[in-house]
C-alpha cells in the first residue's frame, strides 16, 4: 500500500527514515472537497480568471506565511521585524492581544509529528505534520493551529487538527491532547485586548470518522501517483464551477 514518493509537485511529503510520507496538508488537499462556499468565494472574487486566482492566492499564502514565521520567533523568544507590511503586522497583532490574553504555557512549536503505524482497519495509512503549537491554558493540553485566512468555518481545519492530535497522541502517550483550538491572525482585527481571546479563537472537536475518510480517499487518490511521484492524470481544477 505505501509507496516511496520523491520530487513530486503535488503536494509536501516527508522523508521518515528512508520512507516518504504525504503531509497532513497534502491528504486534505486530496483527501477532504473544496467546501461550497469556498468555491463560490473563489470564483466571485476572481470573476472566474484563473490568473487572478492564482495571483490572489499566491498574496494570502505570502502574508499568512510571513505571519507564521514571525509569530513563531516571538514564541521562541527572538526579537521580531516585522518590516512596512501591514497586513502582516495586523496578523501578528492579532496573534500578540490573543497570546498576552490566554498567556498560554508553551510545551512544543512546529514541532514535526509522524508516525509509520497509523491504521484505520486493516490499512497502514501513515502520514506527517507539523503542527504550530502544544501549550497548556489553564491547566489543559491545547494544540492550537494559527490561520490568516478571512474565516474559520473551512472544516478541512478540523481534519487538520484531528490529523495531528492522532499522531502527538501515538508520540506523546504521557501528554494526550485534551482540547484542540484555531487562533485567528485576522489581518483586519484591530479590537481591544479583552475580546481578543473569544474574537480570534475557535474551539475545535475531534472527527475521527473525518480522518478515516480523509486519509481513505487520499490513499485510494494515491494510486493515481506514478513512480517518480508524478500524477498520471494531473488533478482537474474545479474552474468551471457555476454561480
Amino acid at each position: 500500500m505505501f509507496k516511496a514518493v520523491e520530487g513530486t509537485r503535488y503536494g509536501r511529503f516527508y522523508d521518515i527514515g528512508g520512507f516518504y510520507v504525504p503531509s497532513v496538508t497534502t491528504v486534505t488537499k486530496y483527501g477532504c472537497p473544496t467546501p461550497h462556499f469556498l468555491l463560490r468565494y473563489i470564483i466571485k472574487q476572481s470573476g472566474g480568471d484563473y490568473d487572478k486566482y492564482i495571483n490572489t492566492t499566491s498574496e494570502a499564502l505570502r502574508v499568512g506565511s510571513a505571519v507564521h514565521d514571525r509569530c513563531e520567533d516571538l514564541l521562541n523568544g527572538k526579537e521580531v521585524n516585522i518590516e512596512n507590511d501591514p497586513e502582516v503586522q495586523k496578523g501578528i497583532i492579532s496573534f500578540c492581544k490573543w497570546y498576552f490574553e490566554a498567556n498560554p504555557k508553551v510545551i512544543s512549536i512546529e514541532e514535526v509529528l509522524y508516525s509509520k503505524a497509523i491504521r484505520q482497519g486493516s490499512l497502514l495509512l501513515p502520514y506527517a505534520g507539523r503542527c504550530d503549537l502544544v501549550a497548556e491554558i489553564d491547566g489543559e493540553i491545547w494544540m492550537l493551529d494559527l490561520k490568516t485566512s478571512k474565516s474559520l468555518e473551512d472544516y478541512t481545519y478540523v481534519i487538520q487538527l484531528s490529523m495531528y492530535k492522532k499522531l502527538w497522541d501515538a508520540m506523546h502517550p504521557e501528554q494526550k491532547i485534551e482540547r484542540m483550538g484555531l487562533v485567528h491572525c485576522k489581518k483586519d482585527f484591530m479590537g481591544s485586548q479583552p475580546t481578543a481571546r473569544t474574537k480570534l479563537f475557535k474551539e475545535i472537536k475531534f472527527d475521527e470518522e473525518g480522518v478515516r475518510s480523509a486519509l481513505y480517499l487520499y490513499y485510494k487518490y494515491e494510486d493515481a501517483f506514478d513512480k517518480k511521484g508524478i500524477l498520471k492524470t494531473k488533478p482537474k481544477l474545479q474552474t468551471d464551477f457555476k454561480l
